[in-house]
Formats: C-alpha cells, sequence, structure tokens
C-alpha cells in the first residue's frame, strides 16, 4: 500500500541517499546496518525490557525498515541495480522480519507462540506470492494492505503503543487479519490476471 506513496518520498530518500554517498557507503552497506539494526532492536527488548526499552527498540526497527527504502535508492543513484542485489536486499528483508518477531518471542512481552507462528506464516506467504507471480510475468507490488514497510511501520507503533494497548497479542491478532486479507487480496489480483 505504501508502494503507491514511495514518489512523495523519492525526493527525501534521495536526499538521504546522497548525504550516505558522499560517505562513501554502497547499498550492501545499508542492508547490512538495516540487519544489524534488527538484531540490535531485538537484543534491547531481551537486555532492557522497561518502557523506555520497548520504545527505543521499536525506533531501532522502525529505523532498519527505512534502511529498506533507502538500499534500493542508493543502488540506483550508484547505477549499481542489479538481479543479484535485488535478491539479496528481498532475501534480508525476510530475515531481518523474522530475527526481530523472534526476538519479540523471546522477551518478556510474550506474544501467544501461536500468534506470532501465524504472523510469520502470512508474512512470508504474501512475499512468496509476489516472487512466485513475478515468475508467470503478474506484477504485485503493491497490491494489498500489508506490505514488508507496513508491518515494520503497524508493529513499531504497536510498541511504543504497547501501554495503551496493554496486551501485545492484541497487536498480532489485528495484524494477522490484515495479513489474511492481504494474502487473499494478491491471490484474487493474480486470478484475474491470470484469466484474462
Amino acid at each position: 500500500m505504501l508502494n503507491k506513496f514511495r514518489k512523495k518520498f523519492k525526493r527525501i530518500l534521495e536526499t538521504f541517499g546522497k548525504a550516505l554517498l558522499m560517505i562513501g557507503l554502497r547499498a550492501w552497506h545499508i542492508s547490512i546496518i538495516g540487519l544489524f539494526l534488527s538484531i540490535l532492536a531485538g537484543a534491547i527488548l531481551i537486555y532492557y525490557y522497561s518502557y523506555i526499552g520497548i520504545v527505543i527498540s521499536a525506533c531501532i526497527y522502525l529505523l532498519s525498515g527505512f534502511m529498506d527504502s533507502l538500499d534500493g535508492t542508493i543502488a540506483r543513484l550508484r547505477g549499481e541495480v542489479s538481479a543479484w542485489g535485488g535478491f539479496v536486499d528481498a532475501y534480508l528483508d525476510r530475515v531481518e522480519e523474522a530475527i526481530y518477531i523472534i526476538f519479540i518471542q523471546a522477551s518478556r512481552l510474550n506474544p501467544n507462540p501461536i500468534l506470532v507462528l501465524t504472523y510469520l506464516t502470512l508474512s512470508f506467504l504474501i512475499s512468496y506470492s509476489r516472487s512466485k507471480a513475478g515468475e508467470y510475468g503478474v506484477k504485485i507490488a503493491g497490491i494489498g494492505l500489508m506490505e514488508r514497510a507496513e508491518r515494520v511501520l503497524f508493529l513499531g507503533i504497536g510498541l511504543i503503543l504497547i501501554p495503551y494497548i496493554r496486551d501485545i497479542d492484541y497487536i498480532f491478532v489485528v495484524l494477522i487479519i490484515l495479513l489474511l486479507y492481504t494474502a487473499i487480496e494478491r491471490i484474487y489480483r493474480v486470478y484475474q490476471v491470470m484469466r484474462k
């Protein structure tokens, strides 16, 4: 869904991208930084459990999500866009998401493991649907409510608001409903295109 608004943020991303280029960073550096940030965010949940710790963790996780947009921007600015880079970027996105969710499960936030497993399964199926549809020439980028950026944003903000939500299971229940809707929406989109 946020992909539809990416053009509006293009200038912001390019401004950050150019600044990072000036200090010699390349796209793969940003991808690694994003991975490190997701690990750091998860570790903070484990070792500094308090509301402040949760907020810091969520903010760092949101920053790691921002890195996911920046690495592609830097690759384009440097003229280094490649199939390999796209593959590694997508692969690391899945790794980062899994790492952070595993840390949440292991933390004292203690979400229901069935909800966590359902969330991860649906999240990976949504990503897989885009990959598999692409093999048949069907583009579904931007289709659905909960792509990678939306999941990061929703989870990060949800954690920041945890004192008002009180139970992290509520966050996962809402996420699962939205992910299920997204999965169905993508399947239907592929069906529509293939029927034509």
